[in-house]
């Protein structure tokens, strides 16, 4: 029973440390529109880490989340034509980033996510 224990324990240890405590996102802005002060959170650098597009633009973005071990939702808060608007998506356990990538789509009236798995 002992080895059963430290194989699950040693298989999930695995597990954890293949995600990375960095989240990678590729932002589309599929607007007409300038969109200002685009950040995802969870990310250690808050208040550092901002970024623009302009429209029909897309760019690469990546958040630090070595800030612990808390599970939880992303949230991109983004700035266009005045408004401020944020939206709450995916997921991430223990501060670890479990995809290879999301892609984020913000469009009009909406935004749209990818969620690329890991191979």
């Amino acid at each position: 029973m002992r080895n059963l224990y430290l194989i699950l324990f040693f298989g999930s240890s695995l597990i954890l440390l293949s995600c990375g405590s960095s989240g990678k996102f590729e932002v589309i802005n599929n607007t007409t529109d300038f969109i200002d002060s685009i950040y995802i959170t969870p990310d250690r650098k808050l208040g550092h880490n901002y970024i623009t597009l302009l429209a029909d633009e897309k760019r690469r973005y990546e958040t630090d989340m070595s800030v612990g071990n808390a599970d939880g939702a992303y949230r991109i808060y983004y700035k266009i034509k005045s408004e401020f608007k944020s939206v709450i998506f995916g997921y991430y356990s223990n501060s670890a980033f479990l995809e290879k990538m999301i892609q984020i789509d913000i469009r009009p009236d909406t935004v749209l996510f990818k969620f690329e798995q890991r191979d």
